[in-house]
């Protein structure tokens, strides 16, 4: 989801996202199958071309995603910056 919200204003499709993440479209197809399904993200086919499947995160898919960033970050990087935020540049540096 992360890829979708930070390309989602470029109208990037299926095969760019699946190529950026190492995945065959085929197997990306299942996964996104799973995310439309449980309403995180809607696809949208492009008016030029009917095979050109276009990915939004939905407003529910947003919700949870920014949920999950801050989950993240205080479970795996806040004590790290609160450490970093004690340090000196020079401290930082060695």
């Amino acid at each position: 989801m992360e890829h979708i919200i930070e390309y989602g204003d470029q109208n990037k499709n299926m095969v760019w996202y699946a190529k950026q993440l190492g995945m065959l479209p085929s197997t990306f197809s299942k996964c996104i199958k799973k995310l439309v399904e449980k309403g995180l993200v809607e696809k949208y086919r492009a008016s030029d071309n009917k095979k050109n499947v276009i990915l939004k995160l939905s407003p529910l898919g947003k919700r949870e995603y920014e949920q999950y960033a801050k989950y993240a970050y205080k479970v795996w990087f806040k004590d790290m910056f609160d450490i970093l935020d004690k340090m000196s540049p020079e401290e930082i540096e060695r």
